[in-house]
């Protein structure tokens, strides 16, 4: 084999792994090596297609080989750190990562785990972005070690308070979206970090990054730091009151950054108006995900309102679905993607490109779509004449430049008080929750979990799933219910999920299924575990839609939001005589004056139900066809939905100015 067959099969064992076709990589890592038996190259690939099909374990032996021949191949070492953590060796697999990160980088000083941090962010400070990017993954394999507790001994030899004054905030605008990435990355502020160390770097390193880029009118760079900020420490803990304390650490600056930041603009010209409203809706990425399409859901069905009320804008920084997109040209919805229209990249550009669309697409209101990053300096702005913050899951933020709040927590419409501020309630519909075309697909997923005589599960973002209590009552659940499993989500396999089933020696029946189409595993579960405090939503409905029971828990979170915020007030009050708290207490009535909507206020309660619903199938069927009974006369009608939040979105009217 020549060095241009090498070279071509080596990079087709690269795409193989990359897609997923990993027996075929490993065959053709084996035939490589076999051709090229010197190449240091081909034994790495065969070394890492290994690993990926039979485990890291596996591949160690190859790995020890190579390294004892050429000690300076710094992938093998980068590989067989992984091993070693994977492994549970995190004080060998450290010292790999550290040895290997001072050879590629070539940095000054010691080669411990202090050495080189403090190294490594002085390098992020100065030298080229494109050098650190490949290394990504490297830099969270260092910070997830960095932050183990199992390492020995303990590593006081870290100073957090040293790097609050990094200069690596002053890169500019796409260096920092690099470097600021790896940073974070190497001091372990990730979301399935422990608590108590995220919230160190938190305190010691990321806010104080963040007040200086305000101050120095770094906005670019501010602006990145809140969404790393949100991402990994607000959504660490969810809770309104974790939510509502953290933004109020940076909220009034960003306020008064954004009003700045608009002073210095050039004047808008507002376009001529059109014959009926426009309101605009803003969302960050439009996607699929719960908020996007409760939005789409709304606004297609007012759409089929005569008259119809308003003509919708959506405005977005990226569009990340392609089936979203195409559900808006259906509907006859304009969508503006601000980064097409932007010369500067980021969210200040988008910002400045929105605020002249608005005015140039006479937009009298702006209803911003949950996420509430960014939305501080960008109403500072006064984006819009009226400015709306519609909340599909925190709703503790408050400041005069929010003229009116919607949250998805009514099914009658109407007004609800959360945290002391009147807020405008609306439904959830969706005429898509249930897909009967999936039933073969999922009896041939269910198969695969015929060892278990009821199935379990709970699909949401890992963080959702990660809270103590709700873990050890998953636990707990399961060892009353020995012939159960549970099936369980996440974009990444949440450690803290993982290490409580083993501890509760439940993981053997606890099966990670990634990220997946939740209508097909609707169908594939018996009874669905709802999360807490943060509750589900989307996946919980779908669920219900499917004919399965769900076991919920009552917490201030989910009087708010979720299934709670939308049957409570329902069955709550027995003197409301109203058509739909009356058909809801028909509905959730078992005949023998049993509830069958299953709220549990602690966490034995809780326990009690799903328990009660593994070991009695006709109460599990009762309650199950309750569940779809509710979807189908409460959450399919779009029309009333988008006619209920039409008058919610023009009722608003502009605060007082201050």
């Amino acid at each position: 084999m020549n060095a241009t067959q090498l070279q071509t099969g080596l990079q087709e064992i690269e795409r193989l792994i990359s897609t997923g076709r990993i027996e075929e990589a490993e065959r053709l890592s084996g035939v490589v090596l076999a051709s090229a038996p010197g190449s240091s190259q081909a034994r790495f690939m065969n070394a890492l297609a290994i690993a990926h099909r039979h485990g890291p374990a596996k591949a160690e032996p190859h790995l020890v080989h190579l390294l004892a021949t050429e000690p300076s191949n710094i992938p093998a070492a980068y590989l067989l750190a992984d091993v070693h953590r994977a492994t549970s060796r995190p004080d060998s697999a450290l010292a790999l990562v550290c040895k290997a990160l001072h050879a590629e980088f070539a940095l000054p000083g010691p080669a411990d785990a202090p050495g080189v941090l403090r190294a490594m962010m002085a390098a992020l400070a100065t030298q080229p972005a494109a050098r650190f990017a490949p290394r990504m993954g490297v830099f969270h394999v260092f910070g997830m070690l960095l932050c183990d507790t199992r390492v020995q001994p303990p590593l006081t030899g870290i100073d957090l308070q040293e790097y609050s004054q990094s200069p690596i905030t002053r890169r500019a605008d796409a260096d920092f979206a690099v470097c600021g990435q790896a940073a974070c990355a190497l001091l372990g502020f990730r979301s399935d970090a422990p608590g108590t160390w995220t919230s160190k770097v938190f305190e010691q390193v990321m806010l104080p990054w963040l007040h200086r880029a305000l101050a120095e009118g770094d906005i670019e760079n501010a602006l990145q730091l809140e969404h790393m900020i949100y991402m990994t420490y607000v959504k660490q803990v969810e809770t309104e009151e974790h939510f509502e304390a953290c933004f109020s650490r940076w909220k009034n600056e960003m306020r008064e950054a954004g009003r700045k930041f608009a002073g210095a603009l050039p004047q808008v010209h507002r376009g001529a108006p059109a014959k009926i409203p426009r309101v605009g809706f803003f969302l960050e990425s439009l996607t699929q995900l719960a908020h996007a399409r409760i939005m789409l859901d709304v606004l297609e069905g007012q759409q089929q309102l005569q008259p119809r009320p308003f003509e919708p804008i959506v405005y977005c920084i990226a569009v990340a679905d392609a089936t979203a997109l195409e559900r808006c040209r259906r509907a006859g919805i304009t969508v503006v993607c601000l980064s097409d229209h932007s010369v500067r990249k980021g969210f200040v550009g988008a910002m400045t490109v929105l605020r002249q669309r608005l005015a140039q697409d006479c937009v009298e209101r702006l209803v911003w779509i949950s996420l509430a990053v960014l939305m501080p300096f960008a109403f500072a702005m006064r984006l819009a004449p009226v400015q709306i913050w519609w909340a599909m899951k925190y709703h503790r933020l408050d400041f005069p430049e929010i003229d009116g709040c919607v949250t998805s927590g009514g099914i009658s419409g109407g007004f609800k008080s959360i945290a002391g501020k009147q807020w405008r309630a609306g439904p959830v519909a969706a005429e898509d929750w249930f897909i009967p075309g999936l039933a073969p697909q999922a009896a041939q997923v269910r198969s695969r979990y015929a060892a278990h005589r009821l199935l379990f599960g709970c699909f949401g973002r890992e963080e959702k799933l990660v809270d103590t209590q709700f873990l050890q009552s998953v636990c707990e659940i399961l060892r009353r219910n020995p012939d159960a499993g549970f099936l369980w989500t996440g974009r990444t396999q949440a450690r803290q999920a993982q290490a409580a089933f083993e501890e509760g020696n439940v993981a053997s029946r606890c099966h990670f299924i990634g990220w997946v189409n939740t209508r097909l595993y609707a169908q594939v579960i018996d009874v669905f575990l709802d999360s807490f405090p943060f509750p589900c939503g989307f996946t919980l409905y779908e669920a219900m839609a499917a004919g399965k029971p769900a076991v919920l828990f009552l917490s201030k979170e989910s009087t708010n939001t979720g299934l709670n915020a939308l049957v409570l007030p329902l069955l709550a009050n027995a003197d409301d005589q109203s058509e739909d708290a009356a058909k809801a207490r028909e509905l959730f009535s078992s005949g023998s004056g049993e509830s069958l909507y299953l709220c549990a206020k602690e966490a034995q309660t809780y326990i009690a139900y799903a328990t009660r619903l593994a070991q009695d199938a006709q109460f599990r069927d009762l309650a199950g066809r309750a569940a779809r009974r509710f979807m189908d006369e409460f959450m399919a009608d779009r029309k009333r939905a988008g006619r209920i939040y039409a008058e919610h979105f023009l009722a608003v009217s502009a605060a007082p100015a201050a």
